[in-house]
């Protein structure tokens, strides 16, 4: 992984200082830059990386790279790489405090009260011509028929849990499936739309910025304290064993912490209990971060 503060330019750290590094990871965090980047690259998907032709230098062969979950682009055939104000400093020809004043309105944050978020007041970089797909909405409308949770390769889930918003309404699901050789697969189920081929269930992922597993039990008791913890069959285990919290968790793991609407925890007293590897105080590393 990029080192941001090591790799970013030398020009940039007296204009850093004017700027709350809080800022800059809540910017980081609520920016997703594999969408952000692709408005001006195309990218293929290439196992877990995103992969397409520098913009900042001439080639015919992909050398920039974006891995899948992470918040770093890299170019190995030109040396260029960071986060997304890093990007904007390339891209854009600015510096540190005029890339974080371009992208700090897109992520609803006011460079004045940066604890108060508002809404984008910048219009956002036009997005790239792609054919048209399938957009979840939410929350689910009340005549949706009813899912299948089966998956064509993995066949019935193992555990089902579906995710409400705070008025209780149904916004989609997360499914387990067990692998023949072992391990686990949390496969996402949301009911879309599609310009041209109507609604149904499909294999799709919320979209950011994704909704808090847990969010009704959070507006039934607003006073109560609340515990994060790594995925939602963990966090129904200590709904049942910690009474007088709530317990909350987000869709797509360690590695989708940025793309999770953590927002509504604004005010609100919070524990994280993390998985008891070096994974899972990274992941608890980077909610404390976004939170701050």
């Amino acid at each position: 992984m990029l080192d941001f503060n090591r790799d970013a330019p030398q020009r940039n750290q007296v204009s850093r200082e004017k700027i709350p590094e809080s800022t800059v990871r809540a910017i980081r965090g609520r920016i997703d830059l594999l969408e952000f980047v692709g408005r001006d690259v195309k990218l293929k998907k290439n196992g877990v990386n995103y992969e397409g032709c520098c913009p900042f230098h001439y080639e015919k062969t992909a050398s920039f790279k974006i891995k899948s979950g992470e918040q770093y682009f890299k170019c190995f055939g030109c040396g260029v790489g960071g986060d997304v104000v890093e990007y904007i400093i390339k891209s854009r020809g600015v510096d540190f405090v005029e890339a974080v004043q371009i992208l700090a309105p897109m992520a609803g944050i006011d460079l004045d009260n940066p604890r108060a978020p508002l809404p984008p007041i910048l219009a956002p970089l036009p997005p790239k011509e792609s054919k048209p797909d399938w957009e979840p909405i939410s929350p689910v409308p009340v005549d949706a028929p009813e899912p299948d949770f089966a998956h064509s390769r993995f066949g019935a889930p193992s555990m089902v849990w579906p995710y409400h918003n705070a008025q209780g309404c149904l916004l989609g699901f997360a499914r387990r499936f067990e692998k023949p050789g072992g391990g686990k697969d949390i496969i996402p189920l949301t009911y879309c739309r599609h310009p041209e081929k109507g609604q149904e269930w499909r294999a799709k992922q919320f979209q950011a910025p994704r909704p808090i597993y847990g969010l009704d039990r959070l507006a039934e008791q607003p006073e109560a304290p609340v515990i994060i913890v790594e995925g939602e069959k963990a966090c129904d285990a200590a709904q049942t064993l910690l009474q007088g919290y709530v317990c909350i968790s987000w869709p797509g793991g360690g590695k989708a912490v940025h793309l999770a609407d953590w927002s509504v925890l604004s005010g609100r007293h919070v524990i994280i209990i993390p998985d008891a590897d070096d994974q899972g105080m990274k992941t608890a590393t980077a909610i404390m971060e976004v939170l701050s």
